[in-house]
């Protein structure tokens, strides 16, 4: 099952857009992408690799990191992340 997740501006962990098949995943992903650059975002990162595909969007302002991820290894992968960089900052904090 595939699912996208959504982080703003590095902060907090990444949040459930969608879960569903592939098709159900490029529909929402289509329109989420067209929603962003409708409102002037633009891509300034694309990364893949373990945990899924990572596209991060920005207006100048507002960063916005969506993840694809395709099945329960990368789940799992974003959810060490996040909890990593939870403790990273809560160590500089």
């Amino acid at each position: 099952m595939w699912g996208i997740y959504y982080k703003v501006n590095g902060k907090g962990q990444y949040k459930n857009y969608m879960d569903g098949t592939y098709t159900e995943m490029k529909k929402a992903s289509d329109e989420l992408i067209a929603r962003a650059t409708a409102k002037g975002f633009k891509m300034i990162r694309r990364a893949q690799g373990t945990g899924g595909v990572n596209l991060t969007y920005s207006d100048g302002k507002t960063r916005v990191e969506i993840v694809y991820v395709e099945n329960e290894r990368d789940r799992e992968w974003l959810a060490f992340f996040d909890k990593c960089q939870a403790e990273r900052e809560a160590k500089a904090a």
